[in-house]
């Protein structure tokens, strides 16, 4: 139960409520989604059962999928989309967030400073984000990539949206 995590450990996931505005943001509807890395999750999504965090030594929720790749690989843009940000997030490290479309924000946490895209660009589906670098709040994990997607505000599982790879 999440109330059973002292208020300091609640914080689990990346996934800030989206305004009304970026919502309203004129997207590409994703026809399709791919992986933005080729690689091995290695921690699953899961939103209702706590899982052992490393860096932290405590359980808590991921609302997202972490998939394993070399420091430096390039992040593709899962699908079409309207980049909503890209910036550094202190828990998060350097992240992007792209409106997917059809109330579908994908959130990639964990890129390097060096992230090719701006609020505001049209991406397709491939489309470099920038290379991979690390998730200050999962540092002690291999290197990875978070991936999130919300659906209207509300985590939603990534492997439910993506093709394979």
């Amino acid at each position: 139960n999440q109330s059973d995590i002292p208020a300091d450990k609640t914080k689990v996931s990346s996934a800030e409520a989206v305004s009304s505005e970026e919502q309203a943001a004129q997207a590409p509807v994703a026809k399709y989604f791919i992986y933005p890395v080729n690689g091995e999750i290695i921690k699953d999504y899961n939103d209702t059962e706590l899982q052992y965090s490393l860096t932290y030594n405590d359980m808590r929720l991921h609302t997202g999928i972490d998939i394993k790749a070399d420091a430096g690989v390039s992040v593709k843009a899962a699908g079409d989309g309207v980049v909503l940000s890209a910036e550094q997030d202190p828990l998060w490290g350097y992240t992007v967030k792209i409106n997917h479309g059809n109330g579908i924000t994908g959130i990639y946490a964990g890129l390097s400073e060096a992230i090719a895209v701006k609020k505001g660009d049209t991406v397709k589906a491939g489309t470099n984000l920038g290379p991979l670098g690390t998730v200050t709040c999962e540092c002690v994990d291999a290197p990875h990539l978070h991936l999130e997607f919300l659906e209207n505000n509300r985590p939603v599982a990534p492997q439910s949206l993506l093709t394979d790879q």
